[in-house]
């Protein structure tokens, strides 16, 4: 590893580690989750310490070769953090694929604390799923679900926060995940966006090629973010913004004279290209024709069409927004128009049940654009 590498690697780990303590083991909440992270803090000091040749060059091949301050100027320690969590995921990885013997090691160090967790910690290295995840909340609790299989997996997550944010925002994320009975539990996990077409490489993957295909895929990543200067965590922010961008800010939903209700509904969908190429238009345009003629109050000069449109790709969506959704973004016209239109017109929101579509659909939708 050059010196560049093995110092920004340092600063890595001075920065944002501490050596772990066996004290946190014995902390009740969450132990398994504790468990697993000091797994990975102690593989770590260990092979820092002792140049583990097989775990550096895994390091060096997915990571370290893209902290050449030389090749890649990072100006933002905030990606540099950034970087540490992927660090944890390849380590942790690495850990129980590739290095069992010094798991065992570890487990054994240990195994006075855990003594309570050794009959499902020592499973780990044979039942650990590295893979991308969509997110989903079902009442209280959360699930990874794996985009290779479509399989669930329920989360204890201590960053319950950071995982309703998440869920909120229809984001993917890249985790190691390990079971406890039951339930699993995950590395950090990280946003991250693949388009359809690597999904596809990814479904295909056999399934002990799939987790390095991923790897190779995010790592490919780091180098377009470094190259652009962007942080891991607004890849898909910019995303959006260029599409918002696209879109006129405003446009006025008032009719024009002679305008009949269908003429105003299709003029008004086709200000939205996924509307417009939407596989049941015309399904949508007749509920919106409805709207027009029961509120006809709502249809003015300075009322936005645009709130409108988002509240309808809502309703023709298969997933209705829950309590916390209204919370988190009460302040935007279109979730106004959402619960209004649920509220008022309920009967004929029904009706078009068998006409929504998954959020999937819209996702290929907008990245067609």
């Amino acid at each position: 590893m050059s010196a560049v590498n093995s110092n920004k690697k340092k600063q890595m780990e001075t920065q944002f580690m501490k050596k772990p303590s066996l004290l946190e083991l014995k902390k009740d909440d969450a132990p398994y989750m504790l468990t697993l992270e000091h797994l990975y803090k102690q593989y770590h000091f260990t092979h820092s310490n002792e140049s583990n040749e097989q775990v550096i060059h895994f390091l060096d091949t997915y990571l370290f070769d893209y902290l050449d301050s030389v090749v890649y100027p990072i100006e933002q320690e905030q990606l540099i953090h950034d970087m540490s969590t992927y660090q944890q995921l390849l380590e942790t990885f690495f850990l129980l694929k590739n290095d069992t013997n010094t798991f065992q090691q570890c487990i054994n160090y240990l195994k006075d604390i855990v003594e309570d967790r050794l009959e499902i910690i020592t499973h780990w290295p044979t039942q650990f799923i590295l893979s991308i995840f969509t997110l989903r909340k079902k009442g209280q609790d959360f699930y990874f679900v794996d985009i290779r299989n479509k399989q669930e997996y329920r989360i204890e997550n201590i960053q319950s926060q950071k995982l309703n944010s998440i869920s909120l925002r229809n984001m993917k994320v890249l985790a190691l995940i390990v079971p406890i009975n039951e339930i699993y539990i995950s590395t950090p996990p990280i946003v991250c966006e693949p388009d359809q077409l690597i999904q596809k490489v990814f479904i295909n993957s056999p399934d002990d090629k799939a987790p390095i295909d991923i790897i190779q895929w995010y790592s490919g990543t780091i180098q377009d973010c470094l190259l652009k200067d962007v942080a891991f965590d607004e890849m898909i922010e910019l995303e959006k913004d260029a599409r918002d961008d696209a879109l006129p800010a405003f446009y006025s939903a008032k009719k024009k004279g002679t305008e009949t209700s269908e003429e105003f509904a299709r003029r008004i969908v086709a200000q939205d290209e996924t509307l417009n190429e939407f596989v049941h238009k015309e399904q949508l345009i007749k509920f919106l024709i409805q709207v027009i003629e029961k509120f006809p109050q709502m249809f003015f000069d300075r009322s936005n069409a645009f709130s409108l449109t988002e509240a309808l790709r809502d309703i023709f969506t298969d997933e209705e927004i829950d309590d916390e959704q209204f919370a988190a973004y009460s302040n935007f016209a279109s979730l106004f128009w959402y619960g209004f239109l649920q509220e008022n017109m309920s009967k004929d929101v029904k009706t078009i049940e068998k006409y929504k579509v998954s959020k999937d659909y819209w996702f290929d939708q907008f990245s067609s654009l």
